[in-house]
């Protein structure tokens, strides 16, 4: 947590990406078979969290 305060993501350490496409601006955390799509507002501190689903319905 403290590297998200400061504003940076740990990428290697969490599978965070960024998406692309319809999704473009959104990240996605991978955990197991399970996909969180969120948003970060680090002005406001903020974490939005759109989407938790399995794998195979997370991007639909």
């Amino acid at each position: 947590m403290e590297a998200l305060r400061e504003g940076v993501l740990p990428y290697r350490r969490l599978d965070i990406r960024r998406l692309r496409g319809e999704w473009r601006g959104f990240l996605r955390l991978r955990v197991g078979d399970i996909r969180i799509i969120f948003k970060l507002d680090f002005e406001t501190k903020t974490v939005y969290i759109y989407h938790i689903h399995r794998r195979e319905s997370a991007y639909k």
